[in-house]
C-alpha cells in the first residue's frame, strides 16, 4: 500500500474508477462492503468526502487488483493519437489551403484579398462566435453546446473509434473480450457522467488542429518566400480607394503597430497605391518594392488572428480541465452504493452466556487492542449500575483487547472532556436498547469534538443484563443500530468488534 497515495484526479484515473465500477456490478454485495471499507480504514489521512475517498480507492485497486485493459491508458493511448491526427490534419490543410491561396503565375501578383478571405477572415469569424458562445455560457445559456454539438459529436466519434481499435489488439492480446466490452463501457460511463470535462477534451482536439494548421499557413508562406518569387497586390471590386484600403489594414495591424511600425509590419498608404492591381496594366508596370510590402502584414495577420486565438484558447482549456477536476464532487446518484459500502458499519457484540446453556463453557474470543492504538475506555453511569464491574472489566478485555479498569461516565458527551491525551475514545453503549435521537446527537456531538483533537469514537454494544452478565446482541437489534447509524451525517470508522463513530473535517 501506498504511504502518500495521490488523491488528485486525473482524465485517465476517472476512465479506471469508471472500469472498476463496471466490474463491481453483479458481484456480491457483502463481499464489495467488505472490501470497500477494510480500503477505506487503512487510508493513511482520513479522507474528507468522497472525492478523496474514490481517488485513494482508485490506487488501492490499481495496486492490489490491475484492471486490463486498463482503461486509463487506453484513453491516454487514444487522446494522443487523435491529437496526432488534428495535428497532421492542420498541418496539411493549412499548408494546401495557403499554398492555393498564394499561386502565382508571373503574369498577376497574388490578391491579397483572396488569402486574407480564405486563411485569416474564417479564423477571425470562428474567435468571434467562440466569445460569444463562451459569454452567453458563463451567463448560463446551453447556446455552447448548442452550436458546438457536431464539432463535439466528431470529436467523440474520433476518440471512440481509436477506443475501439486499441482495446480490440489488446483483448487479441490478452485473449479477454469480455474486459473489452467492459472496457467500452467505462469510456461510455465516462462521457455520461462527465460531460464537461469530455466535452473540454475534445474543444481541446480541434485548437490542436487550428494550431497546427495556422503553423502550416506560417511554413508554406516562407517556404514559398524563400525558395520562389512572389509578387503582392489588391483588387476588389467594392472599392477602389487605397486611402480606404490603408484605414482596413492600419486597423487589422493595431495589435503589432507599435512593434512593427507602418512601412515594416504593413504597408504605408504609399506602398498600397503603388500594389493596387490593375488588369488593364501591362506586367511590367507592375513590377515594384511595393509588391513586396505585403508578406510581413500576411505573416503577422496568421499569427495574431489564428495562431494566437488557438493558442490562448488551448490554454484556457487545460486551466478549466484543472478546475473541473479540482471540483469533481461525485454527487450522482450511480456513485452513492460505493460511499455508502465505505462507510458501511460493522456491528459485532459479545455477551458472556449463561452458566446454564451449553455453550458456557466456550470463552469469548479475544480481540486485540485495533492497530495498537491506545486506548481509554468508559462507561456510563447509568449503565454501570446494571452489570457487574468485574464482569464489565472481563468483556472489555475480551471484546477489545483492553487491559485495566474502565472510567464512569455521566453522559454520553463528558467522554469528550474526561479523555487525556490523543487515545482513542471506547464507549460501552447498552445496545439491546434501540438507539433514540438524542443519544445519536449526543454521539454524533462527542465525535465532532473528539476529531478536532484527531481522536475517534468507538462503540461497543453490549446486550441485555443477566444474573450472570449479559446476552448476546440480537440480529434484528444489530440491524437498528446499523440503519439508524447510517441515516446520521456522521462518517463511520469501523474496527474488528466496534463501531468507530466520527467525522471529519471538510
Amino acid at each position: 500500500m501506498k504511504n502518500n497515495p495521490d488523491l488528485r484526479w486525473t482524465f485517465s484515473k476517472i476512465m479506471q474508477f469508471e472500469g472498476y465500477r463496471l466490474r463491481d456490478q453483479g458481484q456480491p454485495e457483502t463481499a464489495l462492503e467488505e472490501r470497500d471499507r477494510t480500503l477505506y480504514q487503512k487510508a493513511p489521512l482520513r479522507p474528507s468526502g468522497p472525492r478523496e475517498a474514490y481517488a485513494y480507492w482508485v490506487e488501492q485497486r490499481l495496486t492490489q487488483d490491475p484492471i486490463e485493459p486498463d482503461p486509463g491508458k487506453l484513453f491516454s493511448a487514444s487522446y494522443g493519437v487523435a491529437v496526432f491526427i488534428m495535428l497532421l490534419t492542420g498541418l496539411i490543410s493549412g499548408a494546401s489551403i495557403t499554398y492555393a491561396a498564394l499561386y502565382y503565375d508571373g503574369s498577376v501578383p497574388v490578391n491579397v484579398a483572396l488569402f486574407l478571405g480564405v486563411v485569416v477572415l474564417p479564423q477571425l469569424v470562428m474567435l468571434f462566435f467562440l466569445l460569444l458562445t463562451l459569454l452567453l455560457a458563463f451567463a448560463g445559456s446551453a447556446v455552447f453546446a448548442g452550436w458546438y454539438a457536431v464539432p463535439i459529436r466528431l470529436g467523440t466519434w474520433l476518440l471512440q473509434a481509436l477506443w475501439g481499435k486499441f482495446g480490440h489488439h489488446i483483448a487479441l492480446a490478452t485473449e479477454n473480450k469480455d474486459d473489452l466490452q467492459s472496457s467500452k463501457r467505462a469510456l461510455a460511463e465516462a462521457v455520461e457522467h462527465h460531460r464537461g470535462l469530455f466535452g473540454n477534451r475534445v474543444f481541446r482536439l480541434f485548437q490542436h488542429a487550428g494550431m497546427a494548421f495556422n503553423v502550416g499557413a506560417l511554413l508554406c508562406l516562407g517556404a514559398l518566400l524563400a525558395f520562389t518569387d512572389r509578387a503582392f497586390g489588391w483588387q476588389s471590386s467594392l472599392t477602389d480607394s487605397a486611402a480606404t484600403i490603408h484605414t482596413i489594414v492600419s486597423a487589422l495591424a493595431l495589435p503589432w503597430s507599435g512593434l512593427f511600425g507602418e512601412g515594416v509590419g504593413y504597408p504605408d498608404l504609399q506602398q498600397i497605391i503603388g500594389s493596387r492591381i490593375v488588369l488593364r496594366e501591362s506586367g511590367e508596370a507592375l513590377h515594384s518594392y511595393d509588391l513586396l510590402s505585403w508578406w510581413p502584414f500576411l505573416a503577422l495577420s496568421v499569427v495574431l488572428y489564428g495562431l494566437v486565438p488557438r493558442l490562448i484558447a488551448w490554454l484556457v482549456s487545460v486551466i478549466l480541465e484543472s478546475r473541473l477536476l479540482g471540483s469533481l464532487d461525485f454527487s450522482g446518484y450511480h456513485y452513492q452504493s460505493l460511499w455508502r459500502r465505505m462507510l458501511s458499519i460493522e456491528l459485532r457484540s459479545a455477551g458472556r452466556p449463561s452458566l446454564h446453556s451449553p455453550e458456557s463453557n466456550k470463552p469469548l474470543r479475544e480481540t486485540p487492542a485495533p492497530n495498537g492504538t491506545p486506548q481509554e475506555v468508559f462507561v456510563l453511569r447509568e449503565s454501570q449500575s446494571r452489570y457487574q464491574d468485574e464482569y464489565l472489566d472481563k468483556w472489555l478485555k475480551q471484546i477489545s483487547g483492553f487491559q485495566g479498569h474502565f472510567k464512569t461516565v455521566a453522559d454520553v458527551r463528558a467522554c469528550a472532556t474526561a479523555t487525556q491525551g490523543e487515545a482513542d475514545v471506547f464507549l460501552v453503549i447498552e445496545g439491546w436498547q434501540p438507539p433514540i435521537e438524542e443519544k445519536l446527537a449526543a454521539l454524533t456531538d462527542c465525535a465532532d469534538l473528539l476529531q478536532q483533537n484527531k481522536q475517534r469514537l468507538h462503540l461497543l454494544l453490549l446486550g441485555k443484563p443477566t444474573p450472570t452478565g449479559s446476552a448476546p446482541m440480537t440480529d434484528r437489534l444489530t440491524e437498528v443500530w446499523r440503519k439508524k447509524l447510517e441515516q446520521t451525517e456522521t462518517s463511520l470508522y469501523v474496527h474488528t468488534d466496534a463501531v468507530d463513530v466520527g467525522r471529519t473535517g471538510t
